[in-house]
């Protein structure tokens, strides 16, 4: 029997392959490990921090309708008029809103669309909200709680939303109270 003499070369590139192969894969293997790994604890601080944001958006919401109803409250059986020119009323308001640093102002708008008492100033200069989305779902007759689009607030600068509800009077539209 003949002997076979080993190739240099064939070992050498079986050596080099190996030297390159071997750290690649153990590269690519690592990085998909830490790569699951990094996506499991994003996942995980998405759903805690959803959660977090979630209740504190139920928790504001339950604020404001409270709000609300207490500003619906102390106004009950009173014309518009004599909420226009109560000082008392504003002063209400003006409680309401002081010490919630969440609340930029709390006001009433009057059937024919104008803010009548706010919480900012009083008199209430009248200011027309006709074509605010609060307005025109209460005056269209909804009845529930509303949540308007955020917005930057033209007097403060500061992004908020409103949540309003409307007055009903004897079973008709009277009126919007705003937070």
């Amino acid at each position: 029997m003949a002997r076979m003499t080993k190739n240099p070369w064939r070992s050498r590139t079986r050596l080099v392959a190996i030297s390159i192969l071997l750290p690649a894969v153990m590269w690519g293997a690592a990085a998909w490990l830490d790569y699951r790994t990094t996506t499991a604890r994003a996942r995980e601080y998405l759903l805690t921090t959803t959660n977090a944001l979630a209740e504190q958006a139920n928790e504001a919401l339950q604020s404001a309708d409270l709000i609300l109803a207490l500003m619906l409250e102390h106004v009950q059986g009173m014309d518009w008029q004599t909420i226009t020119q109560s000082h008392e009323v504003h002063d209400f308001l003006a409680r309401l809103a002081s010490g919630r640093p969440q609340i930029q102002s709390v006001f009433l708008v009057d059937p024919e669309g104008y803010n009548s008492a706010s919480s900012r100033a009083f008199p209430m200069e009248r200011f027309d909200v006709r074509q605010r989305e609060y307005y025109r779902e209460a005056a269209n007759g909804n009845d529930k709680p509303f949540i308007a689009a955020a917005f930057l607030g033209r007097m403060t600068g500061r992004p908020g939303f409103t949540v309003s509800r409307p007055r009903i009077t004897h079973g008709r539209f009277d009126g919007v109270a705003v937070v």
